[in-house]
């Protein structure tokens, strides 16, 4: 069990007596959030008092989320924060779900190499973002002021089996701060772990992207691809099969390497849920594809919003 603060500028400056009575009543992280002033003053003393450090920045709907997500980063740039939430709360307006989850992906997109999750609640995400799952892949720091330090009671929405973090309590004084108090679990994925693994999926796409057209090639020479799908390789003092040509827009060939990058991923981390944009000329056949690919291969896969979702069984995919 594990316990954290969310603050804002609200609360003013973080002083290092206040950062080092939080740590003796039993939290271990602070999470700030990026607008207001308050948030380098407020991380740093954390940080420099043995606190780990995540951002949240807040949404509105009527503004441009790319933007605001960057000047996010720029706010906590340099300070080592483990994680950037996307703080999905603020009144729509009127506008209808897919126009927030439109926005949503674009604060998203813009988080670049950050790791980022998205932190909401229940009876907001429902109605508002229409209980979309596109999100699962990503952390949930979740709102329920039960004022319970547990995941107990917790009922799924949009796709998250669990939260990482549960806001159990709203608003209070805390060791002389304004703070909302918080509940995870130090014995499930931590931030640093989460860095690593992103790091470790980019590392691996590069690798992938590096050699997929080389494998195609070298399996298309040998006959043992053919539109992309395995086949039997030929059989010895038998003619050699003819190379296939690839298709006019290479269909066949981006579906395969999609294929080739999830199904690399699964075999690495075969916990995880692994999802692949894709994007260009055809990309629903290429997703189509490349889902039916993995399918045919003992995966789990299937098509939603542009994207790939695969894990090495089907009761996986979100």
């Amino acid at each position: 069990m594990a316990l954290g603060v969310d603050m804002s500028h609200w609360g003013g400056p973080l002083t290092g007596e206040e950062a080092r009575c939080l740590q003796q009543q039993g939290f271990s992280l602070v999470i700030a959030n990026t607008h207001g002033g308050q948030t380098r003053q407020q991380l740093e003393t954390a940080k420099r008092n043995g606190l780990r450090i995540q951002a949240y920045v807040y949404l509105y709907w009527g503004m441009d989320q790319t933007a605001r997500v960057l000047n996010a980063l720029s706010t906590i740039s340099g300070l080592g924060c483990e994680m950037l939430w996307l703080d999905a709360e603020d009144d729509p307006g009127g506008r209808p779900p897919s126009v927030i989850v439109a926005q949503l992906k674009a604060a998203q997109g813009a988080c670049g190499t950050m790791p980022c999750g998205i932190y909401t609640r229940g009876s907001w995400w429902r109605p508002y973002a229409g209980n979309a799952s596109d999100f699962a892949m990503l952390p949930l720091w979740d709102a329920d002021y039960d004022e319970r330090a547990s995941y107990d009671g917790y009922l799924p929405y949009g796709g998250w089996r669990r939260p990482l973090i549960k806001q159990f309590g709203g608003t209070r004084i805390v060791c002389g701060q304004s703070v909302d108090v918080n509940y995870f679990e130090e014995d499930g994925m931590s931030s640093q772990e989460y860095n690593e693994l992103r790091q470790l999926i980019a590392e691996v796409a590069d690798d992938v992207k590096a050699l997929t057209p080389a494998l195609f090639d070298i399996g298309s020479r040998l006959g043992i691809v053919e539109n992309g799908l395995a086949t039997r390789p030929p059989q010895p003092g038998a003619p050699a099969p003819p190379v296939p040509a690839p298709s006019v827009n290479g269909i066949d060939r981006r579906a395969e390497a999609i294929a080739f990058s999830l199904q690399t991923l699964i075999t690495k981390m075969p916990a995880i849920v692994h999802t692949q944009a894709v994007q260009g000329a055809d990309a629903l056949i290429v997703a189509d594809k490349a889902a039916a690919l993995l399918r045919q291969r003992g995966c789990g896969a299937k098509v939603k919003g542009g994207q790939v979702y695969a894990a090495a069984t089907d009761a996986q995919l979100p």
